[in-house]
C-alpha cells in the first residue's frame, strides 16, 4: 500500500511533517507526476508554494531531508543520499515512468536517482534541474580563487560596480569585514565558528558536495536557472555538459537562487515545469 503523508497546498504546514519520508501534493491529480528530492531543512515551504501553482491536476511528490540523532544517521556520500532517497520513493507505489528533480544539490542527487531507477530497467521521462549547479564546477571555481589573488580581487571589484548603487555601502563593509578577518588571523576562528553551527544536515550536505562523484547521463534534461547561479558558472548549462549526453534544455527563470520560490518569481517557475511535463502528455 503506498505510504506518504499528504499536505494541502494551502495552510500551515504541522511540525510533523518534517519527520515522514514522503510528502504529497495533489495526489489524486490526474497528470504525470513529478517527483522531488529535497536536501534543506524547510524546503518543503518551497515546494507547497510550487504545489499550489501547478494547480490540483498535477500530482507532487516529495522527498524529505534524512533526519536523525546523530552523525551516522546522515548520508556522506550522493551515492548513498541517492540510494536513501531512491528507497523513500518504492514507497509511493509508483512504477513509472518518472517524472524526477530537486533544487540545488537536491538537483544533483535527482539526476543519481535517475540513473538508478534506469538501470533497474524503468522510464525515466525526464529529469528537471531547478538551479543546479554542477558541483565539480563549483569546486574548480573555488580553488582558482584561492590559487590566484588578482582574479579574486578583479571579480571583487566587479562584483561592487555591478550591484545597485544603494547596495555598495553595504557591500563594501561586508568585504572590509572580510579582510580585517583575514588580515587580524579571525578568519580561520570564524570558520571553525561556523562549521560548529551547522548541524548534521548541513554538514552531510557539505561532505557529500564536496565528494560528488561524477558520471555520465543518458536521459533528458531541463535545467532551470537563475541569473545568480549562471553568474557564478558562467556557462548556460552550469557545467553539466561535461556529463549530460542526451536530450538538453536550458531555461532562465529568476534573478536568485532563493528568491525563485518567492512571488512573482514562482509562478514563473510553476509555468516552465508545467511546460515541460506537458511534453509528456498525449494528445
Amino acid at each position: 500500500m503506498p505510504d506518504f503523508f499528504t499536505l494541502h497546498v494551502d495552510g500551515d504546514i504541522p511540525d510533523e511533517a518534517a519527520s515522514q519520508d514522503v510528502i504529497a501534493f495533489n495526489p489524486q491529480g490526474h497528470r504525470p507526476p513529478l517527483f522531488l528530492i529535497q536536501t534543506w531543512k524547510k524546503e518543503i515551504r518551497n515546494i507547497q508554494r510550487i504545489a499550489r501553482h501547478l494547480g490540483s491536476d498535477q500530482p507532487l511528490f516529495s522527498i524529505n531531508p534524512p533526519h536523525g540523532e546523530t552523525r551516522e544517521d546522515f548520508p556522506r556520500r550522493d551515492s548513498t543520499w541517492s540510494d536513501y532517497a531512491l528507497e523513500k520513493l518504492d514507497q509511493i507505489g509508483h512504477s513509472g515512468p518518472w517524472h524526477v528533480g530537486g533544487w540545488s544539490f537536491g538537483g544533483t542527487l535527482s539526476l543519481g536517482v535517475a540513473q538508478r531507477l534506469i538501470d533497474r530497467n524503468e522510464k525515466v521521462e525526464n529529469v528537471i534541474l531547478y538551479d543546479a549547479i554542477f558541483p565539480g564546477l563549483s569546486r574548480s571555481s573555488h580553488r582558482n580563487r584561492k590559487s590566484h589573488p588578482i582574479h579574486r580581487i578583479a571579480s571583487t571589484i566587479n562584483d561592487y560596480y555591478e550591484r545597485p548603487e544603494a547596495e555598495r555601502k553595504e557591500n563594501l563593509n561586508r568585504m572590509l569585514s572580510g579582510w580585517k578577518r583575514r588580515l587580524t588571523g579571525a578568519e580561520e576562528k570564524w570558520v571553525t565558528e561556523r562549521k560548529d553551527r551547522m548541524d548534521f544536515l548541513h554538514r552531510a550536505i557539505h561532505v557529500a558536495y564536496l565528494n560528488y562523484q561524477e558520471f555520465e547521463y543518458d536521459g533528458v534534461v531541463d535545467l532551470l536557472w537563475t541569473d545568480e547561479t549562471l553568474k557564478k558558472a558562467q556557462d548556460l548549462t552550469l557545467g553539466w555538459h561535461r556529463l549530460l549526453r542526451g536530450p538538453f534544455t536550458s531555461q532562465r527563470i529568476a534573478e536568485g537562487h532563493v528568491e525563485m520560490w518567492h512571488e512573482p518569481h514562482i509562478e514563473h517557475v510553476a509555468n516552465a515545469t508545467r511546460a515541460i511535463l506537458d511534453r509528456y502528455i498525449s494528445e
